[in-house]
């Protein structure tokens, strides 16, 4: 716990939702399985009723611990006013019923007598004081230890001490003891330490829930619901305010469907929400958006609800999401097991838990930083019912559905439901507002957006609009607004406008703001969205170095930045060596430490990447790392590499990636992963059809007439759609080498001046392109 997790080093490999958790002298944290792994039989697990220790925790422990926050800057007035606040507040109504004093709370050093002795200037009336205040609330209190010979703050902790300090506790009257796993371990295998506190605690006469906090490494869900130890235990190292750790440590709760349940709670580590100071000092914490699927996460796991926040003086929303009725009830309903994520694609993930009621609780969790559309099936949902009535968690509001479950999650943030069978006639109609837009396009190529509003509902969604707004640096002929009288259940509402780039520049990043409403005055949804596309230009035809071409967005890198041409070296830029694996120089190629993280746009391009991938020589035998390559979010290929081998030859299929990602991750060893792309190259054609788009303006009179020629220069036929804002006309079949014409007209006054779009398809293989052609018909107004 404590300090020495700040060194510990975690990994979330691609495509897993374990943690393989590395610490430094103390060995390894097991992978848990997760939904990817082979079926594992789950150990026997007794009668969780039958525990030794009580049938204490039938449902998840909820309460208090005082170490996010102060650390050790704890005190009997802190903790009683805790106590007070947690009343107050509505938290203990809620089920928040445990405070919980964590470390620092003893002197540094036993009694003559080998007891514990209360800190005279922290409790001055000792623990039991406490207790009694604790209990005069119906509250209960919650002590620490550590199954060492200190604690994790180096405190006298309770290894060889394990019956009189339990039987100290007992007479204190404590309700939990939490017991932690720093200190010298004196030889003793992990499960026995714990036992022996185990065995004590039920020899002191008094009920204590047993909280196991050995951050996994002993892989407690192995043997905890055999052997019937403790009530909860930890399986991640200590949780930070940060959405990193926050996720690493939520993602591991994947794996324990098969472990967790009643009085054998699987524990990823206390709650954050609302933390605005960490073990003492001030930090941001975590927003709103992801406290709400740090919450969420926990919930739907079955997790233990620890809460750490500075009770006393919390925001409101904190208070609120915290106590949040409908998410305390899935956190506290067992159904026989916790909640799993059933699919995760690219930053997308979907979680679902079954009910005891028969509903259906689903997580939509998107883990990127843009807004994303996420679904879930009824397959996964698993109701067999014509219609569903979806009740948000957070808002408790309550929609209609045909079986669909989906929203558009922002970034770092999650939708959470629950789905139950049947739906109200009143109920409105779950609909989805989503913009859809690449992620990359091409500088020289319009770019289509489309704005949709998808009705899931049982009923209309009635006087819809919907807009966008086009950016800075383009133009465009399509309408950008849309009306919509009625949308029926199970249809779809489409504004698709054409964005023409004017003089956008490579590497841009455009945001594209968009909008819907529906609904009758005084009770009119309104929703705002966006898209980002990010501009590039894809790589020429034929083969290209990858040192030569330039990134999308600035790399990671865990040791200085990306070299072009040499490699890692140290921190400053341009300080490398000539890349050289296992005694072979490599001309060009890239040089990084992992952790690291490169993206090229390919525009669909390219068919092959090429490379020799290794451990730099530079840092000798040492150093692990994975080469993993990604396209569009898929993992493509995967190969592990360490300082003693020669370099391994890459060879990557990329037909029809759009983006590839270059990502190098250690396999532990936080040091020495300089890691090269040496020789790294890719081959690459244009696919696309070649069609020549002429426009003539002609005026009659009134009118303005366009005479628009599209003349196939490709080797195939191919069909051609002509769009205007006077129409469109669209010729199925062009053979190589001639035109297609198309005439318009209509009044001048209506569109003086725009442009025609050209979308060709070959025939062949489905390749298309989009040309496009201004016109300028002032003249005839």
């Amino acid at each position: 716990m404590k300090n020495r997790v700040s060194r510990a080093r975690l990994l979330l490999t691609a495509g897993l939702s374990a943690v393989l958790a590395v610490s430094l002298g103390v060995g390894a944290a097991a992978a848990a399985p997760t939904e990817d792994s082979e079926p594992v039989d789950a150990p026997a697990v007794a009668d969780p009723a039958a525990h030794p220790l009580g049938d204490l925790a039938p449902t998840p422990p909820m309460g208090w611990s005082s170490w996010n926050t102060f650390g050790c800057d704890i005190s009997a007035d802190l903790v009683k006013e805790t106590a007070d606040a947690l009343v107050a507040s509505g938290m203990a109504a809620a089920g928040y019923e445990y405070v919980n004093i964590d470390d620092c709370w003893s002197t540094m050093a036993r009694s003559a007598d080998g007891k514990l002795v209360p800190d005279p200037a922290k409790f001055p009336n000792g623990i039991k004081d406490v207790a009694d205040y604790v209990h005069g609330l119906g509250l209960k209190l919650g002590i620490y230890s550590s199954a060492g010979t200190v604690t994790c703050a180096g405190y006298p902790a309770s290894l060889g001490y394990e019956e009189s300090d339990a039987r100290q506790w007992a007479e204190w009257e404590v309700d939990l003891v939490k017991y932690d796993n720093c200190g010298d371990h004196q030889g003793i295998e992990e499960q026995e330490r714990y036992q022996r506190m185990a065995d004590a605690i039920a020899a002191s006469g008094r009920d204590m829930l047993y909280s196991l906090c050995d951050w996994g490494e002993g892989q407690d869900w192995l043997w905890n619901g055999e052997d019937q130890v403790g009530h909860f235990y930890r399986t991640t190292y200590d949780i930070e305010p940060t959405w990193s750790i926050m996720m690493r440590n939520g993602d591991f709760q994947a794996g324990m469907a098969p472990y967790s349940g009643p009085n054998n709670w699987a524990d990823p580590d206390m709650l954050v929400v609302g933390l605005e100071r960490f073990l003492g000092a001030e930090v941001p914490g975590l927003p709103r958006n992801e406290a709400r699927v740090h919450m969420g996460l926990w919930a739907i796991t079955n997790s233990p609800l620890i809460a750490g926040n500075d009770v006393r003086s919390m925001e409101p929303w904190v208070r609120e999401m915290l106590t949040n009725p409908r998410a305390l009830a899935i956190d506290q309903d067992w159904s026989g097991q916790i909640g799993t994520r059933v699919r995760q694609s690219g930053d997308a993930d979907v979680w679902i838990k079954e009910m005891s009621d028969g509903s259906t609780a689903v997580l939509l969790l998107n883990r990127g930083t843009e807004p994303l559309t996420i679904g879930a099936t009824p397959e996964e949902i698993g109701i067999d019912a014509e219609t569903l009535t979806v009740q948000d968690v957070w808002s408790g509001e309550t929609f209609s559905s045909d079986g669909n479950v989906r929203a558009r999650v922002a970034g770092h943030s999650d939708a959470f439901f629950i789905v139950s069978a049947g739906a109200p006639a009143d109920a409105p109609a779950l609909a989805t507002f989503e913009t859809v837009a690449p992620q990359f396009a091409a500088i020289d190529e319009p770019v289509q957006v489309q704005v949709e509003v998808h009705n899931d509902g049982t009923s209309a969604v009635n006087d819809l609009q919907l807009s966008l707004t086009v950016p800075s640096g383009f133009a465009t002929s399509s309408p950008v607004t849309k009306t919509v009288a009625g949308l029926a259940p199970g249809q779809t509402a489409t504004l698709s406008v054409a964005l023409e780039p004017q003089g956008i520049q490579n590497g841009a990043v455009v945001t594209v703001a968009t909008a819907a409403g529906w609904g009758p005055a005084g009770d009119r949804t309104e929703l705002t969205d966006r898209a980002t596309i990010r501009f590039a230009t894809a790589p020429a035809a034929g083969t290209t170095r990858l040192s030569d071409l330039q990134w999308v967005d600035t790399p990671t890198n865990a040791w200085g930045p990306v070299e072009k041409n040499m490699s890692n070296g140290e921190q400053a830029a341009g300080d490398g060596t000539p890349l050289t694996i296992g005694g072979v120089v490599y001309e060009h190629g890239l040089g990084v430490h992992a952790d690291s993280r490169i993206e090229y746009y390919l525009g669909e391009r390219c068919t092959a990447l090429t490379a020799q991938v290794g451990i730099d020589d530079e840092v000798g035998a040492q150093g692990s790392v994975e080469f993993i390559v990604m396209g569009d979010g898929d993992e493509l290929a995967r190969i592990p590499a360490n300082g003693s081998q020669a370099a391994q030859v890459l060879d990557v299929d990329l037909t029809g990636v759009e983006s590839l990602t270059l990502v190098a991750d250690d396999l532990g060893q936080a040091d020495f992963d300089h890691a090269d792309w040496a020789a790294a190259e890719l081959t690459c054609d244009d696919p696309r059809p070649v069609v020549d788009v002429v426009v003539e303006t002609r005026c009659l009179a009134s009118k303005v007439f366009l005479a628009v020629r599209a003349s196939n220069g490709d080797a195939g036929a191919v069909s051609v759609t002509v769009r205007s804002p006077f129409g469109e006309k669209t010729f199925e079949n062009v053979a190589a080498g001639t035109n297609a014409f198309a005439a318009f007209n209509a009044r001048a006054i209506e569109v003086p001046a725009g442009s025609v779009e050209v979308e060709a398809t070959r025939h062949a293989d489905g390749a298309n392109a989009i040309s496009t052609a201004a016109y300028d018909a002032r003249s005839c107004v």
